[in-house]
């Protein structure tokens, strides 16, 4: 996960799209497939002559549930199985987990020798 201070709210930490999914599982409190989650994407970029692939819409939302912001259930369906993608957070809970991992973050880099490989013999 990237934060990019340029920017406000979800697309502060996810890619457009991204947000456009956290936003729409976090207040629908309903499921979507990738399936799902890709036609409604594309749907809200149109206007923007955007598109977004569904093999990247599959990698972030798989992404989310890895960090703990969805969950995952696979179905059987008709030529295999399916997944169905659900917030697994509200929106203070998403904050939470965000905050966490940039705490994380900032404890592994409080290590004495992180600058170590900055050095140069040179100096």
């Amino acid at each position: 996960m990237k934060i990019d201070t340029t920017k406000t709210g979800l697309e502060m930490i996810f890619p457009d799209y991204g947000a456009r999914i956290i936003y729409i599982l976090i207040n629908s409190k309903g499921e979507l497939t990738n399936r799902e989650a890709h036609e409604q994407v594309n749907d809200f970029f149109v206007s923007q002559d955007k598109t977004i692939s569904r093999a990247t819409i599959i990698n972030f939302m798989n992404k989310s549930v890895d960090h703990g912001f969805l969950t995952e259930r696979k179905v059987t369906c008709k030529g295999g199985w399916k997944s169905i993608y659900k917030a697994a957070v509200n929106r203070i809970g998403l904050w939470e987990i965000v905050l966490d991992l940039i705490a994380q973050n900032i404890k592994d880099d409080s290590d004495p020798g992180i600058f170590d490989h900055y050095h140069s013999t040179a100096e």
